[in-house]
């Protein structure tokens, strides 16, 4: 998305971020490279707890995910076009809280990138699992991340607990 652009260093300093992101949009086929589950997302979607996808991604690959991933149907889902600030702003994180109707702090939130778990911090998360499959752990645990593992497939006990408190 536009926040990668604006957050993360490379050549496109300087550029639109806006831009960028409906450029590298227009390349990406969902049919051809559809989004990658990760061993232990089906499992976490079948949690019994209210659960919101917050994504930087666009509202169409969102949805796919959600199918991909067997989701419940009363999935709730904030997208890009939900949205005005992108993560690592706390904005994603305080729709999806909203549209929880729970207070942030009550919230759980698994994320795989510094700039979400940056936007989950700001936003007042209670928790805030890092989960290594794109940045490093060290990274996450520096951007703020109360536990780091290397797959979501740790993390099955540790929301096992949080459920039962």
């Amino acid at each position: 998305g536009p926040e990668v652009f604006q957050s993360e260093p490379g050549p496109w300093r300087g550029l639109d971020p806006e831009k960028l992101g409906l450029e590298a949009r227009s390349y990406v086929d969902i049919r051809r490279d559809p989004p990658r589950i990760f061993a232990g997302a089906r499992e976490i979607m079948q949690l019994k707890l209210p659960k919101c996808l917050v994504t930087s991604a666009w509202r169409q690959w969102a949805q796919l995910a959600a199918r991909l991933l067997e989701a419940p149907a009363n999935l709730k889902v904030i997208s890009q076009e939900d949205i005005r600030a992108g993560k690592p702003d706390p904005e994603p994180y305080l729709v999806g809280a909203k549209t929880l109707r729970l207070p942030a702090s009550s919230c759980i939130v698994i994320e795989d990138t510094t700039s979400g778990v940056i936007s989950a911090r700001a936003a007042g998360a209670g928790r805030i699992y890092g989960v290594a499959t794109s940045h490093s752990p060290t990274a996450l645990a520096q951007a703020g991340a109360d536990l780091v593992t290397d797959s979501l497939q740790e993390l099955l006990p540790y929301l096992g607990e949080e459920i039962a408190c």
